[in-house]
């Protein structure tokens, strides 16, 4: 291995930031690279692309996100067969090609570790699909645990091996027949096999187990709900009658002291405590705050104000930051008391024309 050509994995499983950027001060790294196709963490906020990136400024720690060309649930459908991604057909693809090259561009000057959520590296897609296409370029990788520790990228081979029976230890024991025994043909090819295809065998094995699998044709159920002429009485009825499991903040400013009940340090209580609803508040669903003063405060007017905020959608591509997961069964909360003219109703219908399998109710 090349010791001037290393790269580093990490997944901030549910680490404070705090500890996530100490472990990465730790290993000295100087740029992550978010190859989460979604970077977004529903129960961890602080891991989502504009609080992450935030903080891990103030560490002076760059981000890169690479999940557009990375990620492990892409938006070309060729990458799917029966709505499950495979490895294979993602890795053939020109952007995965392009993410590696400017990955490989990158490691030449900086310090880079690739960030995926799940705890353990050999669970991820950021070592079973990116770190194995990148064997041939003879990288020193080492996988960051939880506890600060190293594993490179070779123990978690033997660790995979050993997984699926396929390491050495197990592999070359002799295997008993007796005379009634059925001959598995497919087992007297794995043990005719070198290491190397052993190796390929269990990579596939494990990409099989963890690829993403979409939701084949299933409708999302979504709402929208605005707090304003509601007491908070009617709001949470309305919440717990439809069986809403999270609210999606949408506003600009969710601190305001004519928000009420839903100012955030109130509200996130409240929905915990009386219906046992998640919170979380996403920025990227607002309007900037001079789209919003030209409408609000200028006297601009609603089709202007609507063809900004689409475009704005439409720049930040809020349909691949997000999973439709996390709409599901999910509650875009707005001030204004109706959705008519209200960018809440304006985010839905843009999701619905991306996605096309949701069922909007507006609360």
């Amino acid at each position: 291995m090349n010791a001037n050509r290393e790269l580093f994995t990490i997944g901030h499983s549910n680490h404070t930031i705090e500890a996530f950027i100490e472990l990465l001060q730790q290993h000295g790294i100087a740029v992550l690279a978010d190859v989460r196709s979604h970077p977004y963490s529903r129960h961890l906020p602080h891991f989502t692309a504009s609080a992450l990136k935030a903080a891990l400024v103030e560490a002076k720690i760059r981000y890169v996100f690479l999940g557009k060309e990375l990620g492990a649930r892409p938006n070309n459908p060729d990458c799917y067969v029966e709505g499950k991604a495979l490895y294979e057909k993602i890795a053939a693809t020109e952007e995965f090609s392009g993410g590696i090259q400017r990955l490989m561009k990158g490691i030449q000057g900086y310090k880079i570790a690739l960030m995926c959520a799940e705890k353990d590296p050999m669970t991820c897609h950021r070592t079973i699909l990116i770190c194995q296409n990148l064997r041939e370029y003879d990288l020193n990788i080492n996988h960051i645990l939880s506890n600060g520790k190293l594993e490179s990228q070779q123990e978690l081979e033997l660790r995979l091996l050993k997984k699926y029976g396929l390491d050495d230890q197990q592999f070359l024991q002799p295997i008993q027949l007796s005379l009634f025994s059925e001959v598995n043909t497919a087992s007297i090819s794995i043990i005719n096999s070198s290491l190397e295809d052993r190796l390929q065998e269990a990579y596939q094995r494990q990409s099989e187990q963890i690829a993403y699998q979409e939701k084949m044709n299933q409708q999302i159920n979504i709402y929208t709900i605005g707090f304003t002429k509601k007491s908070a009485q009617r709001f949470f009825e309305l919440l717990i009658k439809n069986k809403v499991k999270r609210i999606i903040d949408a506003r600009l400013n969710n601190n305001s002291q004519l928000a009420g009940f839903t100012k955030k340090v109130d509200f996130e209580y409240f929905l915990d405590k009386i219906a046992n609803i998640e919170y979380t508040h996403i920025l990227e669903l607002a309007p900037t705050p001079e789209i919003l003063d030209t409408y609000k405060k200028n006297g601009g007017n609603w089709e202007t104000y609507e063809q900004q905020f689409l475009a704005l959608m439409q720049k930040r591509q809020i349909e691949t930051q997000f999973s439709p997961d996390i709409f599901d069964s999910g509650c875009i909360l707005c001030s204004e008391a109706t959705p008519l003219k209200c960018h809440r109703c304006l985010v839905a219908e843009y999701l619905n024309n991306k996605w096309g399998n949701l069922n909007i109710q507006h609360l």
